[in-house]
């Protein structure tokens, strides 16, 4: 997978060298960001001594952009972000049985913004957009069961690739000709998934597990290089 982010990422930056050598494509930039992701997860997963189903997790990361005008009026924009977030849930009345679980993200997406040119606003400009790519979601889940005097297992342990898709809105604002800061919200959706695990303390057994990642909320910051 590690390969596969670093040859995109490679691949961005020549096709965006190429492209803004094109009338269409005009002002390239590069950028930065860093990231909170409020996801609505819901895991459900049935471990035979409890059914576990969890709600809410907070993902933090950050991300680089690659991008052009387009048409000078709208910007084309080549993104790769990650995240990584941790929790533990208490899931028994009796507060002897917990999950820790551990979810990285990564995204490549390809978006395009619509940017307002408002004379009266110098320097700030709000602006909407949305994007299509490809979600790669990993997930690690262990049971422990120390208060129990039993050995804890690693029930889930998977990446997950799908179709994402993201809209959003933001504000820009010009410190000068080379920098510009940048702050925004967006939607996205890294799918659902429904699979098996095998936890790997006991062979041949298998959990049924549901994963539901649709509806994730992000909040970000970051600053461009224009060039």
């Amino acid at each position: 997978m590690k390969k596969m982010l670093l040859v995109s990422v490679v691949g961005a930056m020549s096709v965006f060298s190429a492209i803004a050598a094109d009338s269409v494509f005009t002002s390239p930039y590069v950028g930065l960001r860093a990231k909170y992701d409020s996801i609505s997860m819901e895991h459900k997963m049935d471990i035979g001594i409890e059914t576990y189903s969890s709600v809410a997790q907070s993902v933090y990361g950050g991300g680089i952009v690659f991008g052009a005008k387009l048409f000078d009026v709208m910007r084309a924009e080549f993104e790769y972000s990650f995240g990584m977030g941790k929790r533990t849930n208490n899931i028994s009345n009796a507060g002897m049985i917990f999950i820790k679980e551990e979810l990285t993200t990564h995204s490549l997406l390809g978006n395009v913004y619509y940017d307002f040119d408002i004379e009266q606003m110098d320097g700030i400009k709000p602006y909407i957009g949305a994007g299509l790519g490809v979600g790669i979601k990993g997930l690690t889940t262990e049971v422990d069961l120390k208060k129990l005097g039993l050995p804890g297992y690693t029930a889930v342990d998977d990446t997950f690739t799908s179709f994402l898709w993201n809209v959003g809105a933001g504000v820009s604002y010009a410190i000068n000709n080379n920098f510009t800061l940048d702050i925004g919200y967006r939607y996205m959706d890294y799918g659902k998934e429904t699979f098996d695990s095998h936890p790997s303390s006991a062979p041949g057994e298998t959990f049924k597990n549901e994963l539901d990642m649709s509806s994730v909320h992000e909040i970000y910051i970051g600053a461009r290089y224009n060039f």
